[in-house]
């Protein structure tokens, strides 16, 4: 019989259930112990990492923000020019699109969703 159709969960079901869902965040924290970590992968993974999305709604002229070359090799443009020092800590994405959604305000929600165009 399938539990899904089951109007009651038995106790048997009900304490299996509860003992995974107990057991579950201690799972993840023995990791470490289990296979052991080197000092630099332990400091890197306490280093929090950090993601900043940029979302200009009334637009940003394209070739003040987005480098004409790819790849790690690209004269920074005027807005990225401040951050010159850092470029190595950042990268730069453009050319995404939402070709399903109508062109609106109300499409902003998922501006950090789009693919390739």
């Amino acid at each position: 019989m399938n539990i899904l159709n089951r109007a009651v969960l038995d106790r048997r079901t009900l304490l299996r259930a509860g003992a995974v869902s107990i057991a579950l965040p201690f799972l993840d924290a023995m990791v470490p112990s289990l296979y052991g970590r080197d000092a630099r992968a332990a400091a890197a993974a306490s280093r929090p990492r950090r993601m900043v999305l940029i979302h200009r709604p009334l637009g940003t002229y394209h070739p003040h923000m987005v480098p004409e070359a790819t790849g790690i090799k690209y004269e920074s443009p005027r807005f990225l020019r401040s951050l010159e020092p850092l470029r190595g800590q950042f990268t730069v994405v453009s050319g995404m699109g939402h070709p399903g959604y109508p062109h609106s305000h109300n499409t902003e929600p998922a501006i950090f969703t789009g693919v390739p165009e």
